[in-house]
């Protein structure tokens, strides 16, 4: 062959472009992210599901009304005067006061109820939650039962706050009061700074409770997941524990509602006036003995509990002295949880207010 004789030409295989690592890694994390959303959807579907089936389950064993447009729950036992109204702590319903409330009962009429949005009391929609809202659908709610005054108010914690601001309110239709290891309106503005930031990055956190109980997390950890909640809990019966953990930990909206109480409760200085002065009625304070189990997690010095200790205890005093005779009574082997920890010492304390005001 001669050099001007031209070669066949060969057909060249195209090169396959070599896909990288970033391509693979993309695809593998779009794919993660897609059956994350899948397991999202059906775990919010599986929620829904258990939650209508425990609705079903779960029947309000009080009396649901009607107040300010919304459904209230109340649960009244036992017969007698003065009424005794028991108010919950912040993230508490009705149904944590069962210990107290089968006690008074052999003495005096007795109710509980559910705050907007807890247990068996609807929520609140678009309207905001304020002391306002809570002091109108309790005067409301106790008006819709027929619950005349002058009325015994019981309250722990947040619940004692309410109970200062509704005496003051509805000064006339109290006969006394038993506050158990009690907020008030200059509480958090007065402790250590430490503990002022670590209350406001726990109230954080509760929007990562809220995803978790709203995608069914909590549900499907059952008694792993009961560990968030008070030991506490386990000396109620097993069906009353059942609705404790589906009223709370199940949950979405109980996280928002009580991440909402809890800054309520934080920031009350700037919210409602000082509180200098209760009605001249029985009131007994009940405080802890066994500090340091109410101060939110994080960092913080020894000194700075010690000092926040201190702080609770005198403020404890200051309620007492709000009226000529209150009195404080220290419940020693309790903890915050004194309606759980020792609830004869505050059915103690309510039988005194309740034969005080019928004197």
């Amino acid at each position: 062959m001669s050099d001007n004789e031209q070669k066949p030409a060969t057909s060249e295989k195209p090169k396959k472009k070599r896909r990288g690592c970033l391509y693979w890694g993309l695809r593998i994390a779009a794919l993660l992210l897609l059956l994350l959303v899948i397991a999202g959807v059906a775990g919010f579907i599986y929620n829904q599901i258990e939650i209508n089936n425990a609705n079903r389950r779960f029947v309000a064993p009080g009396t649901v009304v009607q107040v300010n447009g919304r459904q209230m729950h109340i649960l009244c036992l036992g017969e007698g005067e003065p009424t005794v109204v028991l108010e919950s702590g912040g993230g508490s319903s009705s149904l944590d006061w069962r210990l107290v409330q089968q006690e008074v009962a052999g003495f005096t009429r007795v109710c509980s109820y559910d705050r907007a949005g807890y247990a068996w009391s609807e929520g609140l929609g678009g309207t905001t939650r304020s002391y306002d809202q809570l002091m109108g659908d309790l005067h409301a709610l106790l008006n819709a039962t027929n619950i005349d005054g002058p009325i015994v108010l019981v309250g722990h914690s947040f619940g004692g706050l309410l109970v200062q601001r509704y005496a003051n309110q509805y000064s006339e239709d109290v006969a006394g009061m038993v506050l158990v290891d009690s907020a008030s309106v200059d509480l958090y503005s007065r402790m250590p700074q430490s503990i002022q930031t670590n209350q406001v990055a726990a109230n954080q956190v509760f929007n990562g409770l809220s995803a978790a109980a709203t995608l069914g997390i909590f549900r499907l950890l059952g008694d792993q997941a009961a560990g968030l909640l008070p030991n506490q809990f386990n000396q109620f019966p097993l069906e009353a524990q059942a609705a404790i953990r589906e009223f709370s930990l199940y949950r979405g909206s109980y996280f928002q509602i009580a991440r909402q109480e809890a800054q309520l409760s934080a920031n009350a200085a700037e919210s409602i006036q000082p509180i200098t002065s209760l009605p001249n009625v029985p009131l007994l304070v009940i405080t802890h003995g066994i500090g340091g189990d109410w101060i939110p997690p994080g960092p913080v010095s020894a000194e700075e509990v010690g000092a926040a200790e201190q702080t609770w205890q005198t403020v404890q005093r200051e309620l007492a002295s709000l009226t000529p005779d209150g009195e404080v009574i220290v419940a020693e082997n309790s903890g915050h949880l004194i309606i759980l920890d020792e609830p004869e010492v505050v059915v103690d304390a309510i039988r005194r207010v309740v034969d005080e005001a019928n004197e």
